[in-house]
């Protein structure tokens, strides 16, 4: 399928279902490699009903905490839909919070409400704010993603919409303190969402100062905040304002202000005092220790905490792996290369490759061939009581010599059309860029850095100026410029005459003169037929003119008809008008009347005799 990225044209061949990965009945694949980007991949096989918004929100638009949407497309070959999506080198922040981190929960509030904003101003909400759907990476920046699940704000918020969360518990925990017979649908999507936001800040807030050495699993599922009458004094408040539909970002900011003038910073912080925490937090705490929590934060005393539940512990897989963006149990490659090693680990908060203990997520390592190898890659799932490993892949990788690096880059043809320098085209026309340079390892097309052969294609509708840079090479550019098209009337044929007379028959005499003459309007070019051959050349004057019919073109000794056509041609080349003239030869006589003389003297010569 042909995917548009910054106006740049890429064919794309799905590998579906071959290292695809499923999240909420959704298929997805990451990171793919379309020219120099790196995309995250979305299969839907029913169309979403944020549809209008992804087909508007695309072209790299960039957005404030949302992933750029390069493309929304459609497949008949496989009859389903394909997202195009910025691949965002980051993790769920759901998985970043049971490790060393810290972050300013302001920044993170900010961004969100970016994030949620433009949903809400395209007439949408998002129907499953949850860490799992919440990136960051090394660099603190934020991402909202899953937007595709968006549902427009005409569609009430309902126990069958909302994809749940501890979010959305503390919301209809809270409102149903208000209101005994609360519902979803009470609220919008959008006051919904900025609540979810609220309650999300004072969960990271309450787990910041309650968390002592324990991980973000264990206190989550030990401590929510459901009730936070004794931590918020205006919680209420807020909730009466969604209930009115009133919820905006400055209650957001009413609600960071008071945190930090409470306890003096409004970081998160989860990087753990103890020592075997600092490099990695375990999932479970040793189960003789207990959560100590602030007493002020507590909920009430009538409210029952429930204990911590523990997760059955499945045993963890390499689901696949691929070397380079190839799925291969053998690779070959040149001394010294750099490669990538990517996998997908079911079940494994950790992997093990030849000895070493890696991050399950990101699930990518850059390596260097030195020498033939055979790797050894394990899933690894980790606590402080067990520790579960999958079944070893072993991936060969063969090195070879590296091949001397060639000299003299000769550049073979860049060209626009076929066409090599300047030139114009017609507006919307779709041209096609190609290039080859040899001995070289990479060229760079309109700033961009591309294999040392290739093509892609551009739609013109201003002029445009194509580039080409390789090192060795002297830089190619070429110049598209743009004209308008003429706008002409369509051809037509005025008169047609033989020796002045118009008529759809003429009987032609032999050895009498016959002009061809016509007059068109319009016309770029006239072609003159008979009897099949083409009589004028382009040097006639298509808008009036005479000729001659050749002597040998006409009469015979049979009678015959041969046919005479005029064409008129546009700017363009194509027939737009003809007319004809049916020719038929006189017949010849001469024989008649040699026959009746010869029978007039027969007869005079019978007379006479009888007379004698």
């Amino acid at each position: 399928m042909d995917i548009q990225i910054n106006g740049i044209s890429y064919q794309y061949i799905s590998d579906f279902p071959s290292g695809w990965l499923q999240k909420s009945h959704d298929d997805y694949k990451c990171p793919v490699r379309l020219g120099n980007h790196h995309l995250f991949v979305k299969r839907f096989e029913n169309l979403p009903l944020a549809f209008g918004m992804l087909r508007k929100y695309k072209d790299g638009l960039q957005v404030n905490g949302i992933p750029a949407i390069h493309a929304f497309v459609y497949s008949a070959k496989e009859q389903c839909f394909y997202l195009f999506q910025e691949y965002i080198n980051a993790e769920e922040l759901k998985q970043r919070l049971e490790g060393v981190l810290a972050f300013d929960l302001k920044s993170y509030a900010a961004t969100m409400y970016d994030a949620l904003n433009f949903l809400h101003e395209e007439g949408f909400w998002h129907t499953d704010f949850v860490e799992e759907n919440i990136m960051i990476d090394t660099d603190k920046n934020f991402y909202l993603i899953d937007v595709d699940s968006c549902l427009p704000l005409s569609e009430v918020s309902s126990n069958d919409n909302i994809k749940g969360g501890n979010f959305s518990a503390d919301v209809l925990f809270n409102l149903k303190r208000l209101k005994d017979d609360f519902d979803f649908g009470d609220i919008d999507g959008k006051q919904l969402n900025i609540l979810q936001l609220i309650f999300s800040i004072i969960h990271f807030y309450n787990f910041t100062h309650n968390r002592q050495q324990y991980s973000y699993w264990k206190f989550k599922k030990s401590y929510t905040s459901d009730n936070l009458i004794s931590l918020l004094p205006f919680i209420d408040d807020l909730l009466v304002k969604a209930l009115s539909f009133e919820l905006s970002y400055d209650e957001v900011k009413r609600v960071l202000d008071y945190l930090k003038s409470e306890k003096g910073t409004i970081v998160l912080l989860t990087d753990q005092p103890s020592d075997r925490y600092a490099d990695a937090v375990s999932s479970e705490p040793p189960q003789e220790e207990e959560i100590k929590i602030d007493k002020q934060l507590l909920a009430p005393p009538n409210v029952k905490m429930a204990p911590p539940a523990v997760p059955p512990r499945r045993k963890p897989a390499i689901q696949s792996w691929e070397i380079n963006g190839q799925k291969r149990s053998r690779f070959t490659i040149e001394k010294g290369e750099e490669y990538t090693l990517s996998w997908t680990a079911l079940n494994a908060n950790y992997v093990e490759l030849d000895g070493l203990l890696l991050p399950a997520n990101p699930p990518i390592q850059y390596l260097i061939s030195t020498e033939n190898k055979t790797h050894h890659l394990f899933a690894v799932n980790k606590s402080d009581q067990e520790e579960l490993r999958s079944e070893a892949v072993l991936i060969r990788v063969k090195v070879i010599p590296r091949t001397p690096k060639r000299t003299d880059p000769c550049l073979i043809y860049f060209e626009v059309d076929g066409h090599s320098s300047n030139f114009r085209v017609l507006p919307n026309t779709k041209v096609t860029i190609k290039w080859k340079v040899v001995n070289v390892d990479q060229v760079i097309v309109n700033n961009i850095v591309n294999q040392p052969q290739g093509k892609f294609t551009k739609v013109l509708n201003t002029p445009y100026v194509f580039t080409l840079d390789a090192e060795g090479i002297s830089r190619q550019v070429i110049k598209v410029g743009l004209h308008k098209k003429k706008i002409t009337q369509p051809p037509q044929i005025q008169s047609f005459l033989i020796n002045g007379l118009e008529s759809e028959k003429i009987i032609s005499v032999p050895n009498e003169k016959m002009n061809v003459s016509w007059e068109t309007a319009f016309a770029e070019k006239v072609i003159l037929y008979y009897d099949g051959t083409e009589l004028l050349s382009d040097e006639i004057n298509p808008q009036s003119g005479l000729f001659s019919l050749p002597e040998n073109s006409r009469g015979g000794k049979k009678r015959q008809s041969k046919e005479l056509k005029l064409l008129a041609l546009s700017e363009e080349g194509n027939v737009v008008h003809t007319k004809q003239i049916i020719v038929q030869s006189e017949k010849n006589n001469h024989l008649l009347i040699i026959f009746l003389l010869l029978l007039l003297i027969a007869a005079l010569i019978l007379i006479l005799q009888l007379n004698f």
